[in-house]
């Protein structure tokens, strides 16, 4: 069964109970997302089925926004409300908005060199940051570039506040309460995070794991036309390309395409360059 649907997630749950979820569900056996979030977040998680878990690899630069809550005054190991105080300091009691703003504008905004936190899923040596840092293991992430569209600070109290941002793929918000924190003079944890939108899932059209139908799926051409080109072609264009042959044809356009029948019974991800398109994925 290939789906594509947009899960809101609730907190206390992982994104893994997510697909043993919906496979119990929907009786359904092959079930991927994209985006993994922490057990303590909630909100957009976008689930491939089927033989729709080969779209995947090719989501990339999806864009995400995000509501937090930030607690001032301590940072945890795991730099969220799940992990253990490892540092305490006092809050500035001069803390405003403005000074919060002022901050975010000069040190978080566009491009910016991020440390990831180390209990996250990145790989070190060919295992997960975070089970090397559960044994106790000293690791250092290599810092990164990461990029802050827009961040709207929404109320701030008085150990903490709370805003939403929009950032480019990468971007830890985790990281983002560590730093802006230590900006600010004092230590920080997360302690709410919620995703409002990825790519194109937006959390008004989420639908909750527990009542989700398969009816509830997108449909694949309208959602990848956002990350590539759609070109139809005739049965024997298409069989060419199920056969691993490449078709030749005149187009102004170069890159990734998602190529279909006009019965849309194949769908297969290619590659057009030098008037040539090559397959590079049969999706179905």
């Amino acid at each position: 069964m290939d789906l594509i649907l947009n899960i809101n997630k609730d907190p206390q749950i992982s994104s893994f109970d997510i697909v043993r979820k919906l496979r119990k569900r929907l009786h359904i056996k092959k079930c991927g997302y994209t985006g993994i979030l922490d057990p303590f977040a909630s909100g957009v998680l976008p689930v491939f089925t089927g033989n729709f878990t080969k779209l995947i690899p090719f989501l990339n630069n999806k864009n995400k926004e995000y509501k937090f809550n930030i607690a001032l005054g301590y940072q945890t190991d795991t730099l969220d409300i799940t992990g253990k105080i490892v540092k305490e300091m006092d809050v500035p009691t001069t803390l405003t908005k403005n000074i919060i703003e002022s901050v975010i504008s000069k040190y978080f905004s566009g491009k910016i060199i991020q440390i990831p936190p180390v209990y996250s899923a990145l790989k070190v040596n060919g295992e997960r940051a975070y089970n090397l840092a559960r044994k106790n293991i000293d690791i250092k992430l290599r810092p990164r570039e990461v990029e802050i569209f827009s961040t709207k600070i929404e109320s701030v109290y008085k150990n903490g506040f709370e805003g939403t941002m929009k950032v480019a793929k990468g971007f830890y918000v985790r990281s983002f309460a560590r730093d802006i924190a230590e900006k600010l003079r004092t230590a920080g944890t997360l302690i709410q995070l919620k995703r409002l939108s990825d790519g194109e899932f937006r959390i008004d059209e989420s639908i909750n794991v527990e009542s989700v139908k398969k009816s509830d799926t997108y449909d694949v051409l309208d959602l990848m036309e956002n990350y590539m080109m759609i070109m139809t072609m005739n049965k024997n264009e298409i069989k060419n390309l199920r056969n691993g042959q490449s078709v030749f044809f005149n187009n102004n356009d170069n890159g990734l395409c998602i190529v279909t029948n006009y019965e849309r019974e194949s769908i297969i991800i290619g590659y057009y360059e030098n008037n040539a398109l090559t397959p590079k994925r049969i999706i179905i």
